[in-house]
C-alpha cells in the first residue's frame, strides 16, 4: 500500500499463504515478499516446464535437485522427453535463466524485466519456423497469431532441432538420487 507520499514499499510483510516449494527460501528469514520472490516462483515453474516435476516430490526439492544437475554439468539428464526437440543453445539458455530465478539470495535474481528480455532473446534464437514474437493483442490479430502458434507446433522434424536435447524419460516425477564421486 502506497505510504502518504505515494511511494510504494520495497515488500510486503505477510503472513505465509503459498504452496510449499515455490515461495521464496529468503521470505522464511525476513517475512518480507519482494519482486523478486515473484521472480524465485516464475524460477520454479520454468524448472517445472523443464523436467516434468513437481516443486516437491518424494521428500525432494526441484531446485536443490536440479541445481546439483546443474552445477555436475549433467542437466540435461533431467530434462523432461515430452518437452520435445529444441536447439540446445536455446535449452541452455532457458534452463540458465531458470537457475538465475532460482537464486538463494534475493539480489542474486534478475528482474522481472530481465526476465522477460532474456525469454524474448530465447525466442529470437529460435528458428525461423516459431515466427516472430507475438505482437501485443489488437482485433483482428488474434487469428493471425493462433494460426501462427498453430502451425509452428505442427511442425515435428527439422534441420535445427538437435537431438541431444530431446530430454529425458523422467516420467514418474522421481527426481534421481545425484551422488558426489
Amino acid at each position: 500500500m502506497p505510504n502518504a507520499e505515494g511511494a510504494a514499499p520495497a515488500y510486503v510483510s505477510t503472513v505465509v499463504k503459498g504452496t510449499p516449494g515455490y515461495l521464496d527460501p529468503e521470505y522464511f528469514l525476513t517475512h518480507k515478499l519482494t519482486d523478486k520472490s515473484d521472480v524465485y516462483s516464475l524460477g520454479v515453474v520454468f524448472l517445472e516446464l523443464l523436467t516434468g516435476m513437481q516443486p516437491i516430490s518424494h521428500g525432494k526439492n526441484l531446485v536443490r535437485e536440479v541445481n546439483i544437475a546443474y552445477r555436475s554439468g549433467i542437466i540435461f539428464s533431467v530434462i523432461d522427453g515430452r518437452m520435445g526437440s529444441y536447439p540446445s543453445e536455446c535449452v541452455a539458455k532457458f534452463v540458465s535463466l531458470a537457475m538465475k530465478c532460482c537464486q538463494d539470495e534475493t539480489n542474486s535474481r534478475p528482474s522481472m524485466t530481465e526476465v522477460v528480455q532474456t525469454l524474448q532473446t530465447i525466442w529470437l534464437m529460435m528458428p525461423e519456423y516459431f515466427g516472430p514474437l507475438p505482437a501485443k493483442s489488437m482485433e483482428g490479430d488474434s487469428e493471425k497469431t493462433s494460426s501462427t502458434l498453430a502451425s509452428s507446433s505442427s511442425i515435428v522434424n527439422n534441420l535445427y532441432m538437435s537431438s541431444d536435447v530431446s530430454g529425458s524419460d523422467l516420467v514418474s516425477e522421481v527426481i534421481p538420487t545425484i551422488m558426489p564421486r
